[in-house]
C-alpha cells in the first residue's frame, strides 16, 4: 500500500515510495489517454453541437439538464472513434437521429459499424427518422423511457 498516495517529501525517496510515484504516473497516464478526446473530434463535437439541426434542438430541448427523468443527457457523445447525438451513460443508452441522407447505401453502412461498435462496448443504441421527431415527439419520448427502464 502506498500511504493513501502520500508521498514524503524528503529528497530521498524509500523503495516503496519511488513505486508508489510510479505506479501513479502510470494510473495518470492510463487515464490521461482515455479521458483525452483527440482534437479533430473534440472540435467536431463542438462544431455539430453549435450547428444542430433543428430535430436535435427539439428533442435536447425535453432531454437537457435532467429534464428527463432526471437523467443526464449529453450531446455529441464520442464511443471510440464515433459520433452519436444524445447519450445518457448511465443508462447505457445512445441515440442517433436520421435524416433523409441514412438511406444512402454508403451511409447506411458507416450507421451499422457504429451502432455495432456501440453494442460492443455494452451500449443500446436507439434511432429515430427526424420526421419522427418532428410529428410524433412523444412517441419517441416514449421509446427512450422504455429504453430507460424508467
Amino acid at each position: 500500500m502506498c500511504n493513501g498516495g502520500i508521498v514524503s517529501n524528503t529528497a530521498e525517496l524509500s523503495p516503496l515510495e519511488e513505486r508508489c510515484l510510479a505506479e501513479r504516473d502510470r494510473e495518470v497516464a492510463e487515464y490521461m489517454e482515455k479521458r483525452i478526446i483527440p482534437e479533430p473530434f473534440l472540435s467536431n463535437s463542438k462544431n455539430l453541437r453549435k450547428n444542430q439541426t433543428p430535430w436535435e434542438a427539439k428533442l435536447w430541448a425535453r432531454l437537457r439538464a435532467g429534464r428527463f427523468y432526471g437523467l443526464k443527457f449529453k450531446r455529441q457523445v464520442q464511443i471510440g472513434h464515433y459520433i452519436f447525438d444524445f447519450g445518457c451513460r448511465e443508462k447505457m443508452l445512445l441515440i442517433e437521429l436520421d435524416g433523409g441522407q441514412h438511406s444512402e447505401q454508403k451511409i447506411s453502412g458507416h450507421d451499422l459499424k457504429k451502432q455495432n461498435y456501440a453494442k460492443s462496448q455494452g451500449y443500446k443504441v436507439l434511432r429515430f427518422w427526424n420526421n419522427d421527431v418532428d410529428k410524433n415527439i412523444e412517441g419517441v419520448l416514449e421509446s427512450i423511457k422504455k429504453e430507460c427502464g424508467v
